[in-house]
């Protein structure tokens, strides 16, 4: 029984070296194998000169067909994205219903300006009209670039809250009488 488990541990020993050994051999290649292939050279195309001519024949090297321009690719339009700024209202048209507004973009990490534009979709909070803006105000506009204008979706004003009036401090003999 000893000798038929060596055999058998023998056996399989081989059959796993065999199917291995071909994984882990340490040949090199040659040169020739190392070196990437060149592409094929483009065949002769052998023309002959008109028959007015001794026959001349010219080897030329054959042209590659030219291929055609691929097709532009269908403009996708994208859904218009909403941008929202905060900003100082620098100048207002009312007649143009427009307005400029200086922000600060974060992204490139500069003040800018911006006109925007109001339509008739354009909804005003903390003010009835275009007019009511003056320049100073702050807002906060949504807009949407369209043909080159930027259309303002919403306008919120920010009005100044007024400070509350300070009680006045008591006078008198309620002063005094504190002190006590």
């Amino acid at each position: 029984m000893k000798r038929y488990s060596l055999f058998l541990a023998l056996a399989v020993v081989l059959t796993i070296s065999l199917f291995t050994l071909p994984a882990f051999s340490q040949e090199e290649k040659t040169p020739a194998e190392k070196a990437p292939v060149a592409p094929a050279p483009a065949p002769a195309v052998t023309e002959t000169a008109p028959a007015k001519a001794p026959a001349v024949t010219e080897t030329v090297p054959a042209k590659m067909p030219e291929m055609p321009p691929a097709p532009a690719p269908a403009k996708e339009t994208a859904p218009m994205k909403d941008l929202s700024i905060y900003g100082e209202v620098k100048s207002v048209n009312p007649s143009a219903s427009s307005m400029t507004v200086q922000y600060y973009d974060y992204d490139s990490d500069e003040e800018k300006s911006i006109d925007i534009v109001t339509d008739k979709d354009t909804k005003l909070e903390n003010v009835a009209n275009v007019g009511e803006i003056k320049q100073g105000d702050w807002i906060d506009a949504t807009y949407t670039a369209k043909d080159s204008q930027n259309i303002a979706k919403s306008i919120i004003v920010e009005k100044e809250e007024m400070p509350a009036e300070t009680e006045k401090a008591p006078t008198g003999d309620a002063a005094g009488s504190a002190e006590e």
